[in-house]
């Protein structure tokens, strides 16, 4: 009788063969698919931006008592507070940046206010990353208290 107490070296290599095909298909998989993970979240990071900067510009221009639009860029609410972009590409109001660097992690932004009618404006606001337009929302937005005359 023969004593086979453990493996030979062709079943050896054809154990580490198998090891190897597996490896490298289950680190492809993965690679796939923390690429995509990343670009799903910075997608939704250019999302809550946009949406964020849309919501505070549509808030303040929907309640205010007066409105003044200087260019598509700036905007004047209440005949004093002004809602505008930088040269950097950073929202202000009153010439102060509210959300800082860290909000904007390497992304600038533009906005698009433009009269639609006597008691409505349309808002855009268009996030750009690495100068390549990566989101944008916007609509017409009704003004509760002021009428353009």
């Amino acid at each position: 009788m023969k004593n086979n107490k453990g493996m030979t070296l062709v079943e050896l290599i054809v154990a580490l063969a198998i090891s190897a095909i597996l490896l490298a298909t289950i680190s492809g998989i993965l690679y796939t698919s923390l690429k995509a993970f990343n670009e799903i979240n910075k997608s939704n990071e250019d999302k809550i931006i946009g949406d964020t900067i849309y919501e505070f510009v549509a808030n303040r221009i929907s309640t205010a008592s007066g409105v003044e639009i200087k260019d598509e860029q700036t905007v004047i609410i209440n005949n004093s507070d002004t809602i505008s972009i930088n040269s950097k590409g950073r929202l202000l109001y009153n010439g102060i940046d509210l959300y800082g660097d860290v909000f904007y992690e390497n992304r600038t932004l533009s906005i698009s206010v433009s009269k639609n009618s006597s008691d409505t404006v349309n808002i855009y606001v268009y996030v750009f990353t690495d100068n390549k337009q990566s989101y944008s929302v916007g609509s017409v937005v009704k003004m509760l208290n002021y009428k353009f005359e």
